[in-house]
């Protein structure tokens, strides 16, 4: 199961760890985001009872049926044996689980992580018969949450080639305080308003289901995110790109989206990685059949690869902005808070790390490596990533950088916070370090 915890004795890897479950299924964007929303006065109301219930020991059953009772009247959705299913209308017309609860009476009550508990009762229920065709043509989202005594955690749960399970929340303390505490009445509200509204678009997932083949030659629906278009109003060659944030003291955010601004689809072919992990894909425009590079990221060096797209040392940036969605209001939304999406033009070509395995880079390539670390330290930017696995090389010789999420101000921009410790870093480099032209270039010494 990925994005869980290992046993004792096994080390967190690539193999482990997996890419976000929101970027698979829209319903966990939409809990994220509206954990800023304003909850209704008749759902903190409801909190603050049910905060009230908490402070009981639960020692008896129906105590804790009581909780989740209470749960089910904020969310707006019954529950049935600790699962909240949905039985689909229309073809394949199989059960699916909305959300799975799993309930233990105080924290540390029979010896196991109810987070935990709650992924293997995911894993058992997709697992078990009935649920083939589903399987087939999605990913199988589904919301957890898991109660010990007075403490909740919502998870969020898919299954692409493994089952993945990420935690949405931290485990919130339920009961009351001594204190006049509004705020934590609030939060509290806002984390299950936001899981109420979450599930209704699920369900309406569900409803919607397409059962059907995906376009020949492209992932298969587990295992492509739910993103399928960027919207723009300009033209590619327009180079007014909106700037992404960059790790640092200042966030510049992109331009506000235009109603006007045209929807762009494509498909996904593969990811460009081969840990399951990669948030990097090959992909296909609808309208052109043009191919393009989809990566999904926290943060771009945008302004670097634009200045080194111009000098025809990195692929052409042809998006760089939010994640958008259009409502049934007609008007664009951000779908996500904290994750954007870059495309640009796919490179045919192979990485100097695949094409000079064995063997000495040729000058007329250092060069060229050298020649975009000069232009980029003369902007005042830095690469921060440099090795062979993020510089291509075309048939005809020519260079091209392919990874700017580190790239940036120098002085600003900072390595993040999780690092390899298998590669060899240059001098300094750490864990959240300012990332220094000087890094750079010890890295192109060793080309």
């Amino acid at each position: 199961m990925l994005g869980s915890r290992v046993g004792e004795g096994q080390n967190q890897s690539q193999d482990t760890v997996a890419a976000p479950v929101e970027l698979y299924c829209q319903a966990f964007a939409e809990f994220l985001t509206g954990l800023t929303d304003e909850p209704s006065p008749d759902i903190v109301t409801r909190t603050k009872e049910m905060m009230i219930t908490v402070d009981k020991i639960a020692t008896k059953e129906d105590t804790r049926s009581e909780l989740t009772r209470t749960l089910s009247n904020i969310i707006s959705y019954g529950i049935y044996q600790n699962v909240a299913l949905y039985s689909q209308t229309s073809p394949p017309y199989e059960t699916v689980a909305l959300i799975i609860f799993e309930e233990k009476s105080e924290m540390g009550n029979g010896g196991c992580d109810p987070t935990a508990q709650a992924s293997y009762s995911y894993e058992r229920f997709w697992s078990s018969p009935g649920h083939q065709e589903v399987l087939n043509a999605s990913c199988c989202p589904s919301f957890l949450v898991a109660l010990a005594g007075p403490w909740l955690c919502v998870l969020g749960a898919v299954w692409t080639d493994h089952a993945v399970v990420q935690r949405l929340t931290d485990f919130l303390w339920l009961g009351t305080s001594p204190l006049i505490d509004d705020s934590r009445c609030l939060n509290i509200a806002r984390v299950l308003s936001s899981l109420g509204k979450a599930v209704v678009t699920l369900r309406h997932f569900y409803a919607s289901l397409d059962t059907s083949a995906p376009p020949p030659g492209t992932l298969p629906r587990c295992l492509s995110p739910c993103i399928n278009s960027y919207y723009t109003g300009r033209s590619e060659s327009d180079r007014d790109h909106p700037t992404l944030p960059a790790a640092g003291p200042v966030t510049l955010y992109p331009r506000r989206p235009a109603e006007s601004d045209e929807e762009v689809e494509f498909d996904y072919i593969r990811p460009l990685g081969s840990y399951r992990a990669c948030t990097t894909f090959l992909a296909v425009r609808k309208s052109d059949e043009r191919r393009v590079v989809v990566k999904f990221v926290a943060r771009y060096g945008t302004d670097a690869h634009r200045l080194l797209e111009k000098e025809g040392l990195a692929p052409e940036l042809v998006y760089a902005g939010h994640i958008l969605s259009r409502g049934t209001d007609g008007k664009l939304r951000k779908m996500y808070n904290n994750l954007f999406m870059v495309v640009m033009a796919y490179v045919e070509g192979i990485t100097l790390a695949d094409r000079f395995a064995f063997s000495a880079l040729p000058k007329e390539i250092v060069e060229q490596v050298e020649r975009a670390m000069t232009l980029l330290h003369g902007a005042g930017l830095v690469y921060g990533d440099l090795c062979r696995p993020n510089v291509m090389v075309t048939g005809e010789g020519k260079v091209q950088l392919v990874d700017f999420d580190w790239a940036g101000k120098e002085g600003v921009v900072r390595y993040p916070s999780f690092i390899s410790n298998e590669r060899r870093w240059a001098s300094g480099v750490q864990s959240y370090a300012i990332i220094k032209a000087e890094h750079d270039q010890e890295m192109l010494s060793r080309f």
